[in-house]
């Protein structure tokens, strides 16, 4: 999924500093050999904790052709195009993302979180000076100078079309929050990392709303970027990558109010649903990241302020991770349709991680085929 941890990584201006003795990444990076060796045995001892079962199954050729369709208007409709690289594939993005995770949700309510993805996965391209002022426009109710800045407030007034008012404002203040933190021009590294990621989010390396909005404008602060994080600032990592991601509204996404009335049957999961998208692709990223030799991601960030290895870190997070499924799964017990929801949820979720070869899980022997092909 976006899966949605989009923008999670702190800084590399973010550095360490203590008296006591500093993390550093490891010199010498285990081979990819050793690495699946140690990794393998946590990825399945999270997996078989959850209850993960393999990838949904998708039969309903006609639904899925119905969103397809739907989607292709709402681009033309916001006068935008798939000619940008970056577009095209953050279209086919939106589309699994909305396909695997929420497969019983309407065509609309699919539709809305598929052009939601492809939108906000295309965020950083846009020039600073310009995605500054989207929030002050918005609140305003000024016209947007781009497609792409109409299109996101289009689908921000929308949400309340499909969620209980008191949800979508949850989701838009998430979203755009963590957009305005990112106020410099990804690197294209970046970039391409966040057109292929499910909603981290997204964050996945995912894009999140008018939190995602704010969070991206911290970037531009020269205190930030001059801050130096102490080895008393446990809580900072996870704030950070919390902030600059949009989880919280991937886990809103769940519970449409025409299918899912009943605030109060699932309103208390939310947060740990969140924080599963999180944490759950942090483990799951952690391989590709490791053989691409990045040091910036949450887990590295927590090693350095704990003072621990990256992998007691890793097998600390996935614990965190059963833990959390836990939790949901007792507050929705007995609670259906909401359970059930929540549990097709976070099979798709996985499955954006296991069927996408960009997490290349398939050399831990942990890959399986994507049902939309």
């Amino acid at each position: 999924m976006l899966c949605f941890g989009l923008l999670k990584l702190l800084r590399n201006s973010l550095r360490i500093t203590s008296r006591e003795q500093q993390y550093q990444p490891r010199d010498q990076q285990l081979q990819p050999e050793k690495l699946r060796s140690v990794l393998r045995p946590i990825f399945e001892s999270m997996l078989e904790g959850i209850g993960y079962q393999g990838a949904p199954q998708l039969h309903d050729k006609e639904k899925k052709q119905a969103v397809l369709d739907a989607m292709h208007q709402k681009v033309a409709d916001y006068g935008m195009t798939l000619d940008d690289p970056l577009s095209a594939k953050g279209f086919r993005l939106g589309f699994s993302e909305a396909a695997l995770a929420y497969p019983d949700h309407s065509v609309a309510v699919q539709t809305y979180i598929a052009i939601f993805t492809w939108i906000v996965v295309q965020i950083d391209d846009i020039t600073p000076s310009i995605k500054n002022e989207f929030q002050k426009r918005f609140l305003r109710g000024e016209e947007q100078p781009l497609p792409i800045l109409r299109g996101l407030a289009a689908i921000f007034r929308e949400a309340y079309d499909h969620w209980d008012p008191v949800l979508a404002n949850l989701l838009v203040k998430s979203v755009s929050f963590a957009f305005a933190r990112q106020v410099r021009p990804a690197p294209e590294r970046v970039r391409a990392r966040i057109c292929a990621t499910p909603f981290r989010p997204f964050g996945h390396k995912q894009a999140r709303g008018l939190g995602f909005v704010t969070a991206n404008l911290l970037d531009a602060e020269e205190g930030f970027r001059r801050m130096q994080v102490t080895a008393a600032g446990v809580s900072f990592p996870y704030y950070f990558r919390h902030m600059s991601g949009i989880t919280e509204a991937y886990a809103i996404f769940t519970y449409p109010s025409g299918q899912y009335p009943d605030l109060s049957q699932f309103l208390e999961a939310i947060p740990d649903i969140a924080l599963f998208i999180n944490i759950n692709n942090d483990v799951l990223s952690f391989y590709k990241e490791e053989i691409a030799g990045e040091s910036t991601n949450y887990i590295h960030n927590r090693a350095r302020c704990e003072r621990k290895d990256p992998l007691a870190v890793v097998r600390e997070v996935q614990q965190e991770v059963v833990d959390c499924v836990g939790r949901v799964n007792r507050i929705l017990e007995g609670r259906e349709p909401y359970l059930q929801a929540w549990q097709v949820h976070m099979t798709g979720h996985i499955a954006m991680h296991t069927v996408n070869p960009r997490y290349r899980l398939a050399e831990l022997g942990l890959g399986e085929e994507h049902p939309l092909r």
